[in-house]
């Protein structure tokens, strides 16, 4: 068998990347009402709180990206950027690119031939991976791929800070944190647009990749993990993410105007860091619920 500290697929992790995929997919497909009583206020914002699945999907990146740049400078005393780059690259670009040429080419021609207009984007956003900056209404099919866009900006940065900085990792984190945070803060309290740019972002990655240090190390945060008791597990998968949404329900509920935007990026926060202490859990926990 594969040594757990060494293998880089963990099947703990696939329930978590289902349930993540179900609430992306849930949240734009299904638009409910849970009416204007207090208990189904609570379950609108939960149903709302899903749209935060996607700051998970940076966190799981970081995890990994972390954690194999880790292990290859350690095993060789060298990172190459250019295999890191590549897998990447082969990893997504073919279906990426294929999408696009169905998109900016294939779509437009059987759309004039039958006659029905199309609203495409500057081809140039997508084709750079720069479309999270291109909020203008277009064809829906392309409207995620904001996502990817953020994710491969990450990459380029993430693979120079595992070239060059591996022995500072710690360092380069709090500094993106400080980075992310700020820019927050700004983009809320002059009312910019935040949901798309990379450096609101920064937060998850780091928590991911504060994540793999840990898991690697197997520092205090695992330890504690490795120790707890199903009840426990279960208080901590349940009873606390379910403790830290109603208090942000009940402060959002009691506040208005920039006080309401900053207590709606605070909530991100505690979300991105639970995941991240999450997957910490679901890795080192034999008795995880």
């Amino acid at each position: 068998m594969t040594n757990p500290a060494t293998r880089n697929y963990y099947p703990q992790l696939d329930g978590l990347r289902g349930v993540i995929f179900l609430c992306v997919f849930f949240f734009h497909a299904y638009h409910p009402h849970f009416g204007e009583s207090f208990f189904g206020s609570y379950l609108q914002f939960l149903y709302s709180s899903m749209a935060l699945a996607i700051d998970t999907f940076f966190v799981y990146s970081a995890f990994f990206l972390t954690l194999l740049g880790m292990r290859e400078y350690e095993k060789k005393g060298n990172f190459s950027f250019v295999n890191y780059f590549l897998r990447r690259t082969f990893r997504i670009w073919p279906l990426y690119y294929f999408i696009m040429l169905l998109c900016f080419v294939i779509i437009p021609i059987i759309a004039h031939r039958a006659g029905v207009a199309v609203s495409l984007p500057p081809a140039n956003y997508y084709l750079f991976f720069i479309s999270n900056y291109y909020l203008y209404g277009h064809i829906f099919m392309l409207q995620f791929f904001w996502t990817l866009s953020v994710e491969e900006q990450f990459y380029l940065v993430w693979g120079i800070v595992l070239l060059k900085f591996q022995k500072n990792f710690k360092i380069v984190i709090a500094l993106f944190i400080l980075i992310s945070a700020a820019y927050t803060i700004y983009s809320t309290l002059k009312h910019f647009p935040n949901f798309n740019n990379t450096l609101s972002y920064l937060s998850d990655f780091s928590a991911g990749a504060l994540a793999a240090i840990a898991f690697h190390k197997k520092n205090r945060v695992v330890a504690f993990f490795q120790k707890i008791t199903k009840p426990q597990s279960y208080i901590f998968i349940i009873a606390i993410p379910l403790a830290i949404s109603f208090t942000f329900f009940m402060l959002t509920t009691a506040a208005t105007g920039v006080k309401l935007l900053l207590l709606q990026d605070l909530y991100r926060y505690f979300f991105v860091a639970y995941t991240a202490l999450l997957m910490i859990e679901q890795l080192v926990n034999d008795r995880t619920v």
